[in-house]
């Protein structure tokens, strides 16, 4: 079977750390006593991961997994394994319905989509979305993580708007984009600087990357 990416991650991995924003930014102070700040990329999504512990058998789908990822060339779903779910369901939603009808997933649909948040609907009627709180984009093969900036409660018949944070790519993300709520994820590749030996077998050591986000 041929290999798609960006992979799947395996299951069993842990984080060392929360999924963060780097951001690569400049100051300058003027004479006048102003400061001026200039973005010089845009931020991206960092995450530390690590498995258990493992033994020979265990290690080998790590492996074979880091070995098709070629290095930092292939890419994979990185997500943060310390906020799967909304604050407000940390058991999930099971048993949970849409405001429209049918049983809820932890997905939805943008109905607006702007460079500082989206409009959602097909949520359940005064679903919980809390600051802090991570959600995903996903349209036409390319994915979106950000980070809700201010609690929302969702409308009697669904809808909700948040502001989310880095800035949405609106040439990306528009009307009708998948909302993801559960295990939201974003394209990552393998920091160089943090390539993993999966190869000792015999050592018992757990596996240890840091994922950095693709942008497109």
């Amino acid at each position: 079977m041929a290999i798609t990416y960006p992979r799947a991650m395996l299951a069993g991995c842990q984080a060392t750390d929360t999924m963060r924003l780097i951001r690569t930014e400049a100051a300058s102070m003027l004479s006048s006593g102003a400061t001026q700040a200039i973005q010089l990329a845009p931020p991206r999504w960092r995450c530390d991961y690590t498995t258990k512990p493992l033994n020979m058998a265990e290690r080998r789908p790590w492996r074979a997994w880091l070995d098709s990822l070629n290095g930092a060339l292939r890419t994979f779903l990185g997500h943060s394994p310390l906020q799967i779910w909304p604050g407000a369901y940390p058991g999930g939603f099971a048993g949970m319905n849409r405001a429209s009808g049918g049983a809820f997933d932890g997905t939805a649909q943008a109905s607006a989509v702007s460079a500082t948040g989206i409009s959602i609907i097909g949520l359940p009627a005064g679903f919980v979305i809390g600051a802090g709180d991570l959600l995903g984009l996903v349209q036409n093969g390319k994915y979106g993580l950000y980070r809700i900036m201010e609690p929302v409660v969702a409308a009697g018949n669904g809808t909700a708007s948040v502001t989310l944070s880095p800035a949405v790519n609106t040439s990306l993300f528009s009307i009708g984009a998948t909302v993801n709520f559960a295990r939201p994820v974003c394209e990552m590749i393998i920091d160089p600087a943090t390539a993993p030996d999966a190869s000792a077998e015999l050592s018992r050591k757990p596996v240890t990357f840091t994922g950095i986000q693709r942008l497109y």
